[in-house]
Formats: C-alpha cells, sequence, structure tokens
C-alpha cells in the first residue's frame, strides 16, 4: 500500500466514525484493536511515510 491508498482507507474510516482525521489518528493509537487490519496498514503507512519528513 501506498501513501494515497493509505490516506483514502483513513479518510473513509473518518467519514465512517464521524471523526476528524486528527481524532482518528489518536483513536487508533488508543485502540488499535479496535480498528481494522487494512485500517493499521493504513495508519502504519501513513506513520512511515510523515515520519520522514
Amino acid at each position: 500500500m501506498q501513501i494515497k491508498g493509505a490516506m483514502t482507507v483513513l479518510n473513509k474510516q473518518c467519514d465512517f466514525l464521524g471523526m476528524n482525521f486528527d481524532q482518528l489518528i489518536e483513536f487508533i493509537e488508543r485502540a488499535p484493536l479496535a480498528q481494522t487490519d487494512l485500517t493499521i496498514k493504513a495508519y502504519k503507512v501513513y506513520k512511515r511515510d510523515f515520519s520522514r519528513r
């Protein structure tokens, strides 16, 4: 998965949960087991890509 696909997954999850992006990232960090495998993969890609910057 690349960053474009990861952002699509994360943004769809935001819409589904009714959260903004920052809230979603915080929720994933606090409760990773409450997320789907695809969301966790997307989160890891997001963190890997933006930790380089």
